[in-house]
């Protein structure tokens, strides 16, 4: 957890010294995931927001970072009992590869999830994140899956988008 929080910083700083010479972007985002395994609450359907940065690197290539907010609503149900909601705060370092094709482009994003709430108790998850995705003038609209490492049961599909400064 300490060395995510620690790549953080090393971007904030990297982003502070290059800003002047590196194209940077920035912006908030809003998501949907669909879980595809096996969560405590009753929707499979979560949703969030957050806000993201990106630097480019080389021609091409980025670097990226996001953190953000999930949460999927909880129901009074025999398997979640209680109604909790499960509530996510992901962390994401990772590259982006601009594709020959106009606007397309290539993510792949790596981080924690840390469970907060009702059941923070079952602590943070390693996330990796695989998506493709469009830029459109200030609009970026990404489609990914979302695998939480610790418990690979649980992966979502989801779509993210973004805006962009």
């Amino acid at each position: 957890m300490k060395i995510i929080y620690s790549f953080i910083v090393l971007f904030f700083i990297m982003v502070s010294t290059h800003a002047q010479s590196r194209k940077l972007t920035y912006g908030p985002y809003v998501e949907t995931l669909i879980n595809q395994g096996k969560l405590p609450a009753a929707s499979k359907v979560g949703v969030g927001g957050g806000v993201g940065a990106k630097v480019q690197l080389l021609t091409g290539w980025s670097f990226t970072a996001s953190a953000g907010y999930v949460c999927f609503k909880g129901n009074a149900t025999q398997k979640n009992a209680s109604g909790a909601d499960y509530q996510v705060i992901p962390v994401r370092l990772g590259v982006e590869y601009k594709l020959p094709v106009p606007a397309v482009y290539v993510k792949v994003e790596a981080g924690t999830a840390t469970v907060i709430g009702h059941y923070s108790g079952q602590g943070t998850k390693a996330i990796v994140t695989p998506g493709l995705g469009v830029h459109l003038k200030a609009l970026d609209v990404e489609a990914k899956y979302e695998t939480w490492v610790k418990e690979p049961s649980n992966g979502a599909i989801g779509v993210k988008a973004a805006l962009s400064f």
